[in-house]
């Protein structure tokens, strides 16, 4: 499994890669980028299916814990090709994040960068995801998973 480390500790990343495995046994313990990023590239019926499997809870003032809210959230995701946390599991800290597909074609791994929300700023976010949504297409291109 690969992954970016740009300013967050690597415990952190490593915790949040262990909580998306968490995905292939059909239930989430937090709600990250990286899981919404894998999530928004499974059918519909699967997201409704991990979220009842799921116990959401409220771990910061703007953890999604509703599922209307969270399918316009995955609805979005699917619209921009990438995902944000936006302090919802850990106060000040903002991610952007990707989903990358075996070469079956399903959502298998993800990709993401987090920060201190100060220098992760909206205007960062756009310089970002350029960069994320580029490094995901050079990955799916050199692994032929698309």
């Amino acid at each position: 499994e690969t992954f970016m480390d740009l300013g967050k500790n690597i415990a952190f990343n490593l915790k949040e890669l262990r909580t998306e495995r968490n995905l292939t046994l059909g239930q989430l313990s937090k709600i990250t980028g990286l899981s919404k990023a894998m999530l928004a590239d499974m059918p519909d019926e699967k997201i409704r299916s991990v979220w009842e499997q799921s116990d959401i809870r409220k771990i910061t003032e703007y953890t999604i814990t509703d599922l209307a809210d969270f399918q316009e959230e995955i609805r979005k995701i699917r619209r921009n090709g990438y995902s944000l946390d936006n302090e919802e599991n850990e106060p000040g800290v903002r991610c952007i994040a990707v989903s990358l597909k075996s070469f079956q074609g399903k959502p298998s791994y993800a990709l993401s960068i987090s920060a201190p929300k100060d220098r992760m700023e909206d205007s960062r976010i756009e310089e970002l995801k350029e960069m994320i949504l580029n490094t995901k297409e050079k990955i799916s291109q050199e692994t032929g998973s698309f």
